[in-house]
């Protein structure tokens, strides 16, 4: 008798069709428009958030190597960065230039310093004006000191001021609410 109920129940199985219902796909449908919707963007913030990171580390990179260069050479360099229009898509470019007491040698060899949306808006070196163009520099001397600047940057949301200071080998970040420079 066990065996005629397992084999009605089995073939009842069988023999139902398999095929979902259109409630149950709109009920997929609706769950997976709502995951997305929640995880894009998250996603999408992460991304921008990774394109300001690299343009830190890159920035980072740069004062290291120029600190690191003046040093070696024993001789008071510049970090000369273009401000002008030409370069703002581009993400502003910059160059090394050996300073002595006669002369200046800027380097030919031009490159950018940050990629992305990142917008380099003003540099300011201790005790002097706020630089919106034109070209900017940053002097490091032969003993890898910098002198005091504020570099002004916003990802097309939000303003920060990076500073850089003599004895920090770390650039230090902080968030500006309200960036008025001109």
């Amino acid at each position: 008798m066990v065996k005629n109920l397992i084999r009605i129940s089995r073939a009842g199985i069988l023999n139902k069709e398999s095929a979902f219902t259109l409630i149950e796909l709109c009920v997929v449908i609706v769950l997976f428009s709502i995951s997305f919707g929640l995880i894009f963007p998250l996603m999408d913030s992460g991304l921008v958030k990774n394109d300001f990171k690299t343009s830190i580390r890159h920035l980072q990179a740069v004062t290291n190597e120029f600190r690191n260069y003046a040093t070696l050479h024993n001789s008071m360099i510049g970090l000369v960065i273009d401000l002008s229009e030409d370069y703002k898509d581009k993400g502003h470019a910059y160059w090394l230039e050996k300073k002595s007491r006669t002369t200046q040698v800027p380097s030919k060899d031009k490159k950018y310093l940050f990629n992305g949306d990142i917008q380099l808006l003003a540099v300011q070196n201790k005790g002097g004006p706020i630089q919106t163009s034109g070209l900017a520099e940053i002097r490091f001397s032969p003993q890898g000191l910098v002198e005091p600047t504020y570099m002004y940057i916003s990802d097309n949301r939000v303003y920060y001021r990076l500073s850089i200071q003599p004895f920090d080998l770390h650039l230090q970040i902080s968030q500006e609410s309200n960036l008025e420079l001109w």
